[in-house]
């Protein structure tokens, strides 16, 4: 038995926490919808082919114009000064004429853009295309042949619950005829009118 009849027995026969919410019971079709809504294996698979449509999708725009933004801020400190001694006495100055100036500024910041296309690729974007393609369909036959799987297993566990439950029914009937025919074999002796042998 796989491991997926494993999993999916255990999900059958499991105990109240799994058990259906009628008093019908599990059906066939339920038993495997409940299967697949629950099993890791499907949700793993799913999740794989919207990976595969994301590339694809990515890979489809790779003839679209790339646009690129650049930004830069910057801190510096402290600033140089330039400082100047005219040699200059202006009158009612204490001393010369000084000039000073600081060369640059503490902040700075810039912001650009780029757009850009590239003409000539020499087939490179449209085998990735195709790459992207191929995997998407290749995830999406995967899931499918994983749901294939599942369901199959399913209607295995499905299959082996309900026999075992027949069989559990049988020889609970079995046990209370073999009881009855001892009750009355008992009665039999005691009236005199049966035998030891058939106790």
């Amino acid at each position: 038995m796989r491991w997926p009849s494993l999993f999916l027995m255990g999900v059958l026969i499991s105990p109240a926490r799994a058990a259906p919410q009628s008093d019908e019971g599990w059906t066939l079709e339920v038993a495997v919808a409940r299967a697949l809504a629950q099993h890791p294996a499907r949700r793993a698979a799913k999740l794989e082919v919207e990976a595969a449509q994301a590339g694809r999708a990515r890979a489809s725009a790779a003839w679209l114009p790339q646009l690129q933004a650049v930004g830069q801020a910057s801190a510096r400190g402290p600033v140089p000064t330039l400082s100047i001694d005219t040699g200059l006495t202006l009158p009612g100055a204490p001393g010369p004429l000084t000039i000073e100036r600081e060369l640059g500024q503490t902040y700075a910041a810039s912001l650009g853009a780029e757009a850009a296309w590239r003409a000539l690729d020499f087939g490179t974007r449209g085998a990735m295309i195709e790459a992207a393609e191929a995997g998407w369909h290749a995830a999406q036959a995967g899931q499918a042949q994983i749901e294939v799987e599942l369901a199959w297993a399913t209607r295995q566990a499905y299959a082996a619950a309900r026999f075992f439950e027949a069989a559990a029914e049988v020889s609970a009937k079995a046990a209370r005829t073999a009881a009855r025919d001892l009750a009355d074999a008992e009665a039999r002796l005691k009236a005199g009118l049966g035998d030891a042998l058939a106790v």
